[in-house]
């Protein structure tokens, strides 16, 4: 990456932060079914565990 085009990049993040696209969240204790979800690669962002 140029010099030039990462302060272009860094200008947007700037204006607009990245935010995690979250595709599904599971209590800890369904972590099975979590790494289910994952291993069937049918899911579009973040696996959430909740503590």
């Amino acid at each position: 990456m140029t010099p030039a085009l990462w302060r272009q990049h860094a200008h947007a993040r700037a204006r607009r932060p990245v935010e995690p696209v979250i595709s599904g969240t599971f209590p800890l204790g369904q972590a099975a079914r979590a790494q289910e979800e994952l291993s069937q690669r049918n899911h579009v962002g973040k696996i959430v565990l909740q503590l």
